[in-house]
């Protein structure tokens, strides 16, 4: 009896042990073990900074490659996310072209390892084919890139952070138009949704509130 009540305890032990060390994994995880990239809800800037990041799940999402969009593609750097479509008559081509006189500038006036990645999301997946959306955001400037997801997909996605859209047919006409939110979504270096810039976008305002993020998380220093 004594045995048995010693080999149940040793087996308990065991368990807890294990409990502890997923749990101990789960929190590292969660916490991140690299920099935690600060920036203050107060910061002061043109754009929002979100009170605390938010990771996001890119399920379903490509690029236009046909490699699947994973949340690691947004490590190691920071990156720009703007959700758009490739027949968009006014806001999406000036938000492009927003984007890669801000990158331009960035280049110019910050080290490589800042310059952050820009990302289109297609809200118009039905019409966006992989090859159409490359060569869309490729015009704007060879280093941007596109993702695409079916319908259902990028809702999910553009749900988690807020971004509206939906068809608009058109009165006597064939076809669609699709109405979108604009806001430009900036993402850390640990891929977490950190702060945003809201529609109408101007170029000199977006390079300064990234200069001050950059200040504010000790990665660049004036």
């Amino acid at each position: 009896m004594r045995n048995i009540k010693k080999k149940w305890m040793r087996w308990a032990w065991v368990f807890i042990g294990g409990i502890t060390v997923a749990l101990l994994w789960v929190w590292l995880f969660n916490s991140g073990s690299g920099p935690t990239y600060p920036l203050p809800s107060d910061l002061k800037m043109s754009g929002t900074v979100l009170p605390f990041p938010k990771h996001i799940a890119w399920s379903g999402m490509h690029t236009t490659d046909g490699q699947r969009f994973k949340v690691a593609q947004l490590k190691g750097h920071w990156t720009l996310v703007f959700f758009g479509f490739t027949n968009c008559g006014y806001v999406c081509p000036t938000t492009l072209s927003t984007l890669n006189q801000f990158y331009q500038v960035i280049q110019k006036k910050l080290p490589a390892p800042l310059w952050p990645q820009v990302v289109m999301v297609s809200v118009d997946p039905e019409r966006d084919t992989s090859a159409r959306l490359s060569s869309y955001v490729s015009t704007f400037n060879p280093a941007f890139k596109g993702v695409v997801g079916s319908m259902h997909d990028t809702h999910a996605l553009a749900d988690q952070v807020g971004i509206a859209f939906s068809k608009i047919h058109m009165k006597g006409r064939s076809g669609y138009m699709v109405d979108h939110s604009a806001e430009i979504l900036v993402f850390d270096p640990n891929g977490a949704w950190r702060a945003e810039w809201a529609y109408p976008h101007q170029t000199a305002t977006m390079v300064a509130d990234y200069q001050r993020m950059m200040l504010a998380t000790g990665q660049w220093h004036a």
